[in-house]
């Protein structure tokens, strides 16, 4: 039973039994719904292989500071913050289909632009291009998400994107990490031009589906607004917004200052990045694959956040807690397990729950994407050589507080429907 006072209830509604089979069918076997995944697993792909090089160009080649390496990172967040309301707003009042189409094609060439340059300025300019162009990636697939799915099934779908997406990131960081070791830092751009270009054959294919009914909106800048509204007004969306804001913040922490401590602290180079990063695909594609067993998920989606949170942060801690390449593995692949936990059930909690899912994932991706910057911000306050393991050790601290507070919420939550 739910509480009366829960406006989300409503939306809640169980489905009948009837006739039904025991199991629906996989919905992979919807071809157009596996042309989402597929295009949206190699945008993300593109996403990742591009984090690899530049800050592993950055910081191995170019011997960026810490600050430094921040700063490329909040350089790709900030356009994020900038345009993702307008591209969510875009995807509900336009198509979904054709923005992730144009954006991705736009993404195709921004590589070049590192390849060209040995200069940390260029590098800035090349982040900020391409997070430009891939904003647009998240709010176009939560307007589309619930288009092509029934509700009931939102937290699964979310669970085989996640998984397409961590099937990527094995590969990806692997190919780039021998890549490195072959033809030098700059090698894994490569694996971004090539799998952008894959995202955006496999969004072709995608239906051109729109929503239904007539646009009462009263313009592009009032839906931006009308994002933050409803993500803010919504208990449930409000809280996990929160929840989005510190975890952001914290893995942009964790980012920043990871390729120096494996630079530093372990004792080792930018192909092992390469390699850590498959590991955590691994974890984040064995957590993946269990999320996609759930059913009827539709108001749990809090609990299970809750759950991944706290894996990942044993995680988190078992990382920056004990320098050792060997134990760095391990705790990636436990990191990686719980996440997919979190994004996946906060994506389908916005699809269940808002009128417009893509503005309010365009909300979503705004204030996440905020926490880079803020870590940027405080890194180049911070100084240029920061002690980096006590930051590390400090982020995931807070992290497991994050977990235990969206437990406790969760818990008094269930305890009160």
């Amino acid at each position: 039973m739910v509480s009366r006072r829960d406006p989300d209830a409503i939306l809640d509604v169980p489905v009948p039994r009837g006739g039904a089979p025991d199991r629906p069918p996989r919905l992979l076997a919807d071809r157009q719904f596996l042309w989402l995944v597929s295009g949206d697993a190699f945008a993300q792909l593109g996403r990742w292989a591009f984090f690899l090089a530049v800050l592993g160009d950055a910081t191995f080649r170019l011997n960026a500071s810490s600050s430094q390496v921040a700063l490329i990172i909040g350089f790709f967040s900030l356009p994020l913050i900038l345009v993702s309301p307008l591209y969510g707003a875009a995807a509900d009042r336009w198509s979904a289909k054709w923005l992730l189409v144009l954006t991705s094609l736009a993404a195709v060439p921004v590589p070049f632009v590192a390849l060209s340059t040995s200069s940390l300025g260029w590098l800035y300019v090349t982040a900020a291009l391409y997070g430009l162009v891939h904003a647009a990636t998240t709010p176009s697939r939560g307007a589309m998400v619930p288009r092509l799915v029934p509700s009931d099934r939102l937290v699964e779908a979310n669970g085989t994107i996640s998984a397409a997406v961590a099937i990527q990131m094995v590969l990806g960081p692997a190919i780039a990490a021998l890549l490195t070791s072959l033809a030098g830092p700059t090698a894994p751009y490569y694996v971004t031009v090539g799998a952008t270009a894959l995202a955006a054959t496999f969004y072709l294919l995608v239906p051109d589906r729109r929503r239904e009914g007539p646009d009462t909106s009263a313009g592009v800048f009032s839906d931006v607004a009308a994002g933050m509204r409803e993500a803010w007004r919504s208990p449930s969306l409000r809280r996990m917004l929160l929840l989005d804001i510190s975890v952001w913040f914290l893995i942009g922490l964790l980012i920043s200052l990871e390729p120096i401590y494996i630079k530093r602290d372990l004792g080792l180079d930018q192909a092992f990045l390469g390699v850590l990063w498959s590991v955590y695909g691994l974890g984040e594609l064995a957590g993946s694959l269990m999320l996609t067993r759930v059913r009827n998920g539709a108001g749990r989606e809090l609990s299970f956040a809750a759950r991944g949170l706290l894996l990942a942060s044993a995680g988190f801690l078992l990382y920056v807690s004990v320098p050792i390449g060997i134990a760095a593995l391990a705790a990636n692949l436990v990191f990686g397990i719980g996440f997919p936990f979190f994004v996946g059930s906060a994506h389908a909690l916005i699809q269940r729950v808002a009128r417009f899912p893509g503005r309010v994932t365009a909300a979503f991706s705004m204030v996440g994407e905020a926490g880079p910057v803020a870590t940027a911000l405080l890194l180049t306050v911070a100084g240029r050589d920061v002690a980096v393991r006590p930051w590390l050790l400090g982020s995931g601290i807070l992290f497991t507080l994050v977990g235990l507070s969206a437990l406790r919420i969760s818990v008094r939550l269930r305890g009160a429907g």
